[in-house]
């Protein structure tokens, strides 16, 4: 009756037949994390105070639960929250900074949690949230369920590892320069980088306070709608933001433009491709549209970044150096060679992409792109390097993210497809402020007609 890969909705109406307990679902999911834990290495801590409030059969509580959108729906958070009764180590062994004076729990997390849904532990992640391959030196690198050898993609990797191994249904992520999207196309699920701030990141310990985002990774757009609804405060109408059901699709138009597509492995531009000429078919506009200084955008994404987080660390770096990694404490070290003046016109840059985005969703409704510009990559790697074109694989993997998280624009990951090697392909769907309803319709027409989210790792 369990299916480790169960969607939330299907969880949810299987306790609604009585069919499955909230207690039975608990146990269900703390037995996968000790089956499958061990080899992809997603989670830090588990939460075993659940199975001992509910029993597997959960018969106490159910009645109660069943009342909530998400009643009894196991989760997991990556271990950059602060979450009631589980520590919060960052994926580090340095503490957190102590001028971070508010340490509770976040209200995005407390929504979830009222909603009837089961925290079940914390994932592991790249230390501090500040690398794309999930290596963490303390706590051992996620690796990716599809291949282990391959990186899981960071900083949230351990939280997409956990929905593509079947070990929850959702996880939550943050994302300051494609950290969501990231390791969602490399496990091949669903990644939500919502509006900037349209769900709070109270609770999150910052990497830069400027970009960053918190937000779901699920196994489909259904779900990711749900679970984002739940954390914007919407309780009334989880699965309608807006209480109309969104646009229609065949009014939507998406914009394609030259920089999303340039020095991409030619396994993934055919996949992106495929998705293109599939929302043709079904009526949508594809539209060439025109972006300039997008490569300033990502510099000076790499700039802001650098600079709040040096300045977040600072004290930490000189008090606790022993307790960083090494690559992260080099990273966050870098900082110190940032101006004032530096930051400044990186602002000013960042100004400069909201100006853009919102001339472009003028034009079009969606710009859709690939996530990445190549599939998972073995662990170790630290250059891509696509027919002569090489560069650093940080560079590499937040060009398509970074500067969507500068403009502060919504943007939605999906799997599109699989490369010779049986690794995800994944693409992403960007609209303007506030209009994640645009992503869930295409994500939903998409996923209606393919099924790259229902593929199995194991």
């Amino acid at each position: 009756m369990y299916d480790p890969f169960n969607h939330v909705r299907e969880l949810l109406n299987l306790m609604e037949e009585g069919r499955l307990s909230p207690g039975e679902i608990a146990a269900e999911s703390f037995d996968r994390i000790r089956k499958c834990d061990g080899t992809c290495n997603a989670f830090i801590s588990l939460n075993q105070g659940i199975t001992d409030r509910t029993g597997r059969d959960g018969k106490a509580e159910n009645v109660s639960w069943l009342s909530r959108p998400l009643s009894g729906v196991p989760f997991s958070v990556k271990d950059l929250l602060f979450t009631d009764g589980l520590p919060t180590t960052c994926g580090s062994k340095a503490p957190v900074p102590a001028r971070l004076k508010n340490r509770a729990q976040g209200v995005a997390i407390t929504r979830l949690l009222e909603a009837g849904a089961l925290l079940v532990g914390k994932n592991n992640l790249h230390e501090y949230a500040f690398g794309i391959t999930n290596e963490n030196d303390h706590f051992g690198p996620v690796l990716n369920p599809w291949d282990v050898s391959r990186m899981s993609g960071g900083s949230s990797g351990g939280s997409a590892a956990a929905v593509a191994a079947g070990m929850v249904p959702f996880a939550i992520g943050t994302d300051t320069r494609g950290s969501i999207r990231i390791p969602s196309s490399c496990c091949g699920v669903t990644g939500l980088k919502p509006t900037y701030n349209r769900i709070p990141v109270s609770g999150v310990v910052p990497l830069s306070r400027s970009l960053d985002h918190v937000g779901p990774i699920t196994r489909d757009v259904w779900d990711s709608e749900l679970v984002f609804n739940i954390m914007c405060g919407n309780f009334a109408h989880p699965a309608d933001d807006s209480g109309i059901g969104g646009p229609a699709a065949g009014s939507l138009s998406i914009g394609i433009t030259d920089y999303y597509f340039s020095h991409v492995n030619q396994e993934v531009a055919a996949a992106v491709n495929e998705a293109l000429d599939f929302f043709r078919v079904h009526g949508i506009e594809i539209r060439e549209i025109r972006m300039s200084g997008l490569d300033e955008i990502l510099t000076a994404s790499d700039i802001v970044s650098r600079f709040e987080a040096f300045a977040f660390h600072r004290e930490n770096l000189a008090e606790y150096p022993s307790g960083y990694g090494t690559s992260v404490f080099s990273r966050l070290s870098s900082g110190r060679d940032l101006s004032l003046s530096d930051y400044q016109e990186a602002l000013k840059i960042k100004e400069k992409a909201v100006r853009d985005f919102k001339r472009v969703f003028s034009e079009a409704d969606c710009i859709l792109v690939p996530t990445l510009p190549v599939t998972a990559l073995p662990l170790g790697t630290s250059e891509l390097v696509l027919d002569g074109w090489k560069e650093s694989i940080v560079q590499g993997f937040v060009r398509f993210n970074a500067p969507q998280n500068m403009a502060g624009v919504p943007c939605l990951a999906i799997p599109c497809g699989f490369d010779s090697s049986g690794l995800p392909i994944g693409l992403q769907l960007i609209s303007g402020w506030n209009r994640e309803d645009v992503l869930f319709t295409l994500g939903k027409l998409y996923q209606s007609e393919t099924e790259w989210h229902l593929k199995r790792p194991w």
